[in-house]
């Protein structure tokens, strides 16, 4: 960067004497464009960040969202910035009381309930900050809606198992004992930790390595068998059952889950 003047002009108005200074100007513009790189990489991102990234004012107003806030919610960016928390956090979240705890505490994380465009409950697990800068706070949200049906459908499934009136045992290729429910616990007599110690040899007096290898070759080219068995309790005494073994591959680990009559 150059600046200068002149100091003498000739009769016929050339320039003759000129004064200036000459800076270098170099490491402000490497410093600038370092600035301007850095500005894109955190807008590139915001905007392809995989979860959902909503900044909000001191009273909950929205003022600025990425993609993944409007994947989620079903709002564009405009309709989002013109919203409040209250009108997408369900109201019995508490959403009041919830902002208010969280500008007081700095820092609040956990899973809520959101109430999207078309009225459908969403899931998400959120982390939120409070004055990133004066007046701005972060909250950061994954959409958990999916996972949570599922892990709310396992829980179901599990509640029925234990609540089964039939004993139901998990056994793999090995015969060893991978999982129980409590009515077949109680059948035979043990804790689940002492039968998961065992194997199938312990408890069927007519299992053989042989006839379990049998077995599963059946069960792998039919999918379920039943057959008649003996059992011996934990405390010796004998019973006659009827054992339904059907054949499970479950994220590429094969199972019997034999129901026990």
């Amino acid at each position: 960067l150059s600046r200068g003047k002149v100091s003498k002009w000739s009769a016929t108005g050339k320039p003759l004497i000129m004064s200036g200074t000459h800076t270098d100007i170099n490491e402000q513009k490497l410093a600038e464009l370092a600035l301007f790189e850095n500005r894109l990489r955190l807008q590139a991102i915001f905007d392809n960040a995989i979860n959902a990234i909503i900044l909000a004012d001191d009273y909950g107003n929205y003022i600025e969202s990425n993609p993944a806030a409007s994947r989620l919610l079903g709002y564009s960016r405009e309709e989002l910035i013109k919203l409040n928390a209250s009108n997408v956090v369900l109201p019995q979240e508490n959403p009041t009381n919830k902002w208010g705890e969280f500008l007081k505490d700095k820092h609040q994380a956990g899973i809520i309930k959101l109430k999207s465009k078309d009225s459908k409950v969403k899931t998400a697990r959120y982390n939120a900050v409070a004055n990133i800068l004066p007046g701005l706070h972060l909250s950061i949200l994954e959409d958990i809606t999916e996972k949570q049906l599922v892990e709310n459908k396992l829980e179901l499934t599990r509640f029925s198992v234990e609540h089964s009136i039939d004993p139901i045992f998990w056994l793999n290729e090995r015969g060893e004992f991978t999982d129980i429910n409590q009515v077949g616990l109680r059948l035979l007599g043990y804790e689940m930790l002492k039968l998961q110690s065992l194997t199938i040899f312990n408890i069927d007096i007519k299992a053989t390595p042989e006839n379990w290898e049998v077995l599963w070759q059946l069960l792998r080219e039919t999918g379920y068998t039943t057959f008649t068995t003996i059992f011996k309790k934990q405390n010796g005494e004998i019973i006659d059952v009827e054992f339904t073994a059907n054949y499970i591959c479950y994220q590429e680990t094969e199972y019997v889950c034999a129901v026990v009559r």
